[in-house]
């Protein structure tokens, strides 16, 4: 009796032990997967062209809408430490952003190159690859009064979106 006792005893910590297996395995093995991708269309349009020498990446950013101006900002993300400069792009106390000081005209180029000098560390040399990567962003230019035309970042823009 004593030996049926503690075999009973025993099978029941098995029971109930196993009754929380199912949720562990259970949790182990779920998985899911996801694809597809959408645009986002934010009102302005534009093209960036990135060229490369040595250690210096030079971006050219177009307007493409075809009626109206904007003012254009880049923005650089990398690990690396980085100065942007160039005429009429100016960095100094702005967040982290580059600004353009002057409108593109649709359908126009801004005439000034944005050049993105990047100091490598100690182990990298010529031929090894990297990442970095220009975001730009544009608003379209208000006027004041007088004519004169300026930007303003702090504007919500509407957006939607379509499936690609």
């Amino acid at each position: 009796m004593k030996k049926n006792r503690i075999l009973l005893t025993a099978l029941a910590a098995v029971l109930v032990l196993s009754l929380s297996i199912g949720s562990a395995l259970a949790y182990f093995t779920d998985w899911t997967n996801a694809d597809g991708a959408e645009v986002i269309h934010a009102g302005h349009t534009g093209e960036i062209d990135e060229t490369f020498d040595r250690w210096i990446k030079h971006v050219t950013v177009k307007n493409t809408s075809a009626d109206v101006s904007v003012y254009i900002r880049a923005k650089v993300f990398t690990t690396y430490t980085v100065k942007c400069s160039g005429k009429n792009w100016d960095s100094v106390g702005k967040e982290t952003f580059t600004y353009y000081a002057n409108p593109v005209g649709p359908g126009e180029t801004a005439p000034d190159v944005l050049n993105v000098e990047i100091t490598p560390p100690a182990d990298k040399k010529d031929g090894d690859s990297f990442n970095v990567i220009v975001v730009y962003e544009a608003v379209p230019a208000r006027y004041h009064e007088d004519g004169t035309p300026y930007a303003d970042w702090s504007q919500e823009i509407e957006t939607f979106t379509e499936n690609a």
